[in-house]
């Protein structure tokens, strides 16, 4: 079991960094557009919503917060070019 301690935390409640097919990566910040693409509590498909803050369940699983729920980053699709 790893030491608490010694941990280290990836997320930050603002902001997400994101990897290009390139390998260039960019910092985005809350709050940040993303497309539902697969259905998330009242969120439609296809809809477009803003990430308030950036989470991680106990088991450090990315979750996105919109519109004062935590939804897991996989039901939604951060589109940036750079």
């Amino acid at each position: 079991m790893a030491d608490k301690i010694n941990q280290v935390q990836f997320v930050d409640p603002f902001t997400v960094l994101v990897i290009n097919a390139k390998g260039l990566m960019r910092q985005v910040y809350t709050p940040f557009r993303v497309q539902c693409i697969q259905p998330a509590g009242h969120i439609p498909v296809q809809a477009w919503v803003y990430v308030d803050g950036v989470w991680q369940d106990k088991t450090d699983r990315l979750l996105y917060l919109v519109g004062g729920k935590l939804y897991p980053y996989w039901c939604f699709r951060l589109q940036i070019l750079f």
